[in-house]
């Protein structure tokens, strides 16, 4: 099943990573959108760092994730 998932400005983006985490655990598509604000918020409650290329950046995803590059 292909989700999307959605993260804005608002506080409690731990959630949206945990849900994200538990769909590709069970072997979901997810298709990640994040807003302007929702950028902030990933760094401000999760540490996580946009800076890069897009190809960069879905590496780091794809290792936060434990998500195989095949996939």
């Amino acid at each position: 099943m292909r989700i999307i998932l959605a993260i804005t400005g608002a506080s409690g983006v731990q959630y949206g990573l945990r849900l994200c985490e538990e769909l590709l655990a069970a072997s979901h598509d997810v298709i990640l959108l994040v807003s302007l604000a929702g950028f902030s918020v990933l760094e401000a409650e999760a540490g996580f760092h946009w800076s890069g290329t897009e190809q960069e950046v879905a590496a780091r995803l794809r290792e936060r994730f434990q998500v195989p590059e095949s996939r």
